[in-house]
């Protein structure tokens, strides 16, 4: 299978998937980090503007570099879905994703990590709207960088999985930095859970709903069912 892969990414134009993978890799903390230095501190536009930022930056990988390598929207997970599959495996990919999040607060907590927030933490002076925003955005378009498109193609540039699973993940975790030490634990954790339901269906569908879950339930809905005082 990963001849055939390297075969195929041959076939087509391997020069178009350099920049697809740098934009993979690396487009989302240079966006984060672009918008902060040239807007300033965070408030509701200058969080919407960076979302539309890294939202463009999706739109360059899926419109622009996709038609060029010539290997369609299937590799990189967006068949037509399929409600039935949808059913059965959100549910259990977001389970898998909050128990493995779950197992990394856990350690980080016995190891003594910092923990701190990202965005969650501008959730009481930003409109729901605007929050949701966030989550969605991490949820479709982080999976489409780090899991959907990274992978698959360093599996064909490469023929190895071990590279094509190990970078992605790592670039994932270090990407939430912001959270530090035990937000980076955490992020490894939940994004090999969400890697390996990658890799046994490669459904950007499934992923990404999975992924919206994991931090819609925690930072927007249980606050609503569970105001503080």
């Amino acid at each position: 299978m990963y001849a055939r892969r390297v075969n195929e990414l041959a076939a087509g134009s391997r020069a178009w998937t350099w920049p697809g993978l740098a934009i993979a890799l690396l487009g989302l903390p240079i966006a984060v980090g672009s918008v902060a230095a040239l807007l300033g501190p965070l408030d509701a536009w200058t969080i919407v503007a960076r979302e539309c930022l890294c939202f463009a930056l999706a739109a360059v990988l899926v419109l622009a570099i996709l038609p060029r390598e010539g290997l369609g929207w299937a590799s990189i997970g967006l068949d037509r879905p399929k409600a039935r599959e949808l059913a059965k495996w959100v549910p259990l990919a977001a389970l898998a994703s909050f128990a493995a999040a779950g197992a990394g607060v856990l350690l980080g907590v016995s190891l003594g990590l910092r923990f701190a927030g990202s965005d969650a933490s501008l959730y009481d002076r930003v409109p729901t709207a605007v929050f949701l925003l966030v989550i969605l955005r991490a949820g479709l378009v982080e999976e489409l960088f780090y899991r959907a498109y990274a992978i698959d193609r360093l599996e064909r540039i490469t023929g190895s999985r071990l590279v094509a699973v190990a970078a992605p993940l790592i670039f994932f975790a270090l990407f939430h930095y912001k959270q530090r030490a035990g937000g980076m634990l955490v992020a490894l954790f939940a994004g090999a859970a969400l890697t390996a339901i990658w890799l046994h269906k490669r459904n950007l569908w499934i992923n990404a709903s999975a992924h919206f879950l994991v931090d819609f339930v925690p930072n927007v809905l249980l606050p609503l069912l569970l105001p503080s005082d």
